[in-house]
C-alpha cells in the first residue's frame, strides 16, 4: 500500500509542475526527461526567435535562408517548397481571402500530418489597399477554414497592430468564439529600439496574447532616392544590436523576422540584410550570427532543364500580387497572380475584365540566330479568342497563335531570332471584355 501511494505522489508531483509550467506559458516537450536507451534518437533542438522572410521566387531565396542562419521561415505563401533548407521550421501563411478553401485546408492538413508545419499565419496586411484588402467581416468569415487545419494560429498581421481593423477583428472573433493564439505584428519605424519595444508592450496590453514580428525593419517611406534615406546604415546597426537581444529577453515575443529591403530601395536601402551581388551585409552578417541555428542545412539550388532561358510558374508570388510589379507590362486594365484552379501548382496570371483591347507583356533579351520555343498554358472565359504574340510583330508575325480554349490548353511557337530583333516580347492578347488566365510560360532553346 506504501508503494502505490509513493507511486501516485511522483505522479502527482509531476502533474502538478507541469501545470503551473503551462499556466505560464514556459513547458516545453524538452522539460520531460529522456527514456532510458533513447541516445541512438536524434537530438531535437528547440527552434530559436530568429526567423527569415523571403518569397520563394528565383534560386537565391534558399542560400539566403541558409546564409542567415535563420530557425524559421515564411514566403507570405502556403506551400513547402522541396527547395527549403533542412531543419528550418517552415510557416505558411494564407495571403488573402481567395487563397483558403476545402482544397487548401486538406494539403495544409496533410502537411501537419506529415510533421512538416506546425504554425499557421493569418492574412497579410488585409487592412491595406494594396495588399490582403479584406473587410473585418470577410475575414471572420473564411477565419473557421484557418482553425480547421488544427495548428496555432496567428491573428491576420494588420499594417497597423493596433488600429481600427485590428481591434475590430479581435472583438469579433472573440465574439464568435474563434481561435487565435497569437498576434502577428508588422513595425516599420524608425531607428529607436524603445519605440520597437514600447508598441509592443501597447500590442501585448491590449489582446494579451503572445507575439510573432512577422515583420519589422526600420524604414524611411519618404526617401526616393537611396541617399535620401534619413537612416544610415550605421544607425540601423545600432539599432539591431540593441534591441535583438532584448527581443530573445522578451517572454510574450516568440519569434521575429527581419524585413530584408533591396539594398537599391529607397525606403529600406539601410535595412539591406543582403547587396545587389547576393552577398551579406555588415548589417546581415551580424544577423546570421547573432542566435545562429546551427543546425541548418545549405541551401538548394532547383534543377533548370538545360535550354531554358525563361520560366514563370507563377508560383514564387504572393497571391493578389501586380504583375506590373514583377516585369510584366499591362496594356489596358489590370493583371494580378490568382490561386486556385492553375494549369500547373496553385497560381497563375489573370486579367480583370474592367477593359476591352488587354495586353499583358514580357520583355526578355534572345541571341541572334538561334532558334527558340516558346509556349505558355491560357484559358479564356467563354472560349473567346485570344492572341499569343511574339513582337517586334514585323519579323515574328508569322509565329502569333490564335487561341480558342474555355479549359487550360498549352500553345506553342517557334522563332528564329533575327540580327537586330533579339529584344523579344512575348505577349497575349485579347479584344472583349472577358477573363483571361495564363500560367507555365516557357522559353527554350531549340538545341
Amino acid at each position: 500500500m506504501k508503494k502505490i501511494f509513493s507511486i501516485l505522489f511522483v505522479f502527482a508531483t509531476l502533474f502538478w509542475s507541469c501545470d503551473d509550467k503551462f499556466a505560464t506559458g514556459e513547458f516545453s516537450f524538452y522539460d520531460i526527461e529522456e527514456p532510458e536507451n533513447s541516445n541512438t534518437l536524434p537530438s531535437m533542438p528547440e527552434i530559436g526567435k530568429k526567423g527569415a522572410a523571403f518569397t520563394t521566387k528565383g534560386t537565391q531565396w534558399s542560400f539566403k535562408i541558409s546564409d542567415l542562419k535563420a530557425h524559421w521561415h515564411y514566403s507570405w505563401g502556403s506551400g513547402l517548397s522541396e527547395y527549403e533548407p533542412d531543419n528550418v521550421d517552415f510557416v505558411p501563411m494564407i495571403w488573402g481571402k481567395n487563397a483558403i478553401d476545402e482544397e487548401k485546408v486538406a494539403e495544409l492538413k496533410a502537411l501537419k500530418e506529415a510533421g512538416d508545419i506546425r504554425y499557421l499565419l493569418g492574412f497579410n496586411e488585409p487592412d491595406g489597399a494594396e495588399q490582403a484588402n479584406m473587410t473585418v467581416d470577410e475575414a471572420i468569415e473564411r477565419w473557421p477554414m484557418l482553425e480547421e487545419v488544427g495548428v496555432p494560429l496567428g491573428s491576420p498581421g494588420a499594417v497597423n497592430p493596433t488600429g481600427e481593423w485590428m481591434q475590430e477583428f479581435m472583438q469579433k472573433a472573440d465574439q464568435n468564439g474563434l481561435r487565435v493564439d497569437f498576434v502577428c505584428v508588422h513595425w516599420y519605424g524608425g531607428v529607436s529600439a524603445q519605440g520597437l519595444l514600447n508598441k509592443l508592450e501597447e500590442v501585448y496590453d491590449l489582446y494579451g496574447k503572445p507575439i510573432w514580428i512577422t515583420e519589422f525593419a526600420p524604414a524611411d517611406w519618404d526617401a526616393t532616392t537611396p541617399e535620401e534615406n534619413r537612416h544610415t546604415p550605421e544607425e540601423v546597426l545600432s539599432f539591431m544590436q540593441t534591441v535583438l537581444p532584448q527581443l530573445e529577453d522578451l517572454g510574450y515575443l516568440q519569434r521575429y523576422a527581419w524585413f530584408s529591403f533591396g539594398q537599391d530601395r529607397p525606403q529600406g536601402t539601410s535595412s539591406a540584410l543582403f547587396d545587389t551581388e547576393g552577398n551579406l551585409t555588415t548589417l546581415g552578417e551580424f544577423y546570421a550570427n547573432f542566435e545562429p541555428n546551427v543546425y541548418i542545412g545549405e541551401g538548394k539550388e532547383p534543377y533548370v532543364e538545360p535550354g531554358i532561358v525563361f520560366q514563370d510558374n507563377f508560383e514564387e508570388y504572393s497571391e493578389g500580387t501586380s504583375l506590373s510589379d514583377e516585369g510584366y507590362v499591362i496594356w489596358e486594365g489590370t493583371a494580378t497572380v490568382a490561386s486556385g484552379d492553375a494549369f500547373e501548382g496553385q497560381q497563375f496570371g489573370q486579367s480583370d475584365v474592367s477593359k476591352n483591347n488587354f495586353a499583358v507583356r514580357y520583355p526578355i533579351t534572345l541571341e541572334a540566330g538561334k532558334t527558340y520555343s516558346i509556349e505558355v498554358a491560357t484559358k479564356m472565359q467563354d472560349g473567346a479568342k485570344h492572341v499569343f504574340q511574339v513582337h517586334p510583330r514585323s519579323e515574328y508575325e508569322y509565329a502569333w497563335v490564335e487561341c480558342f480554349n474555355s479549359e487550360w490548353e498549352v500553345h506553342t511557337t517557334e522563332i528564329t531570332v533575327t540580327e537586330g530583333n533579339e529584344d523579344i516580347i512575348i505577349a497575349l492578347y485579347r479584344w472583349p471584355t472577358k477573363q483571361l488566365s495564363w500560367d507555365q510560360i516557357i522559353v527554350k532553346e531549340v538545341l
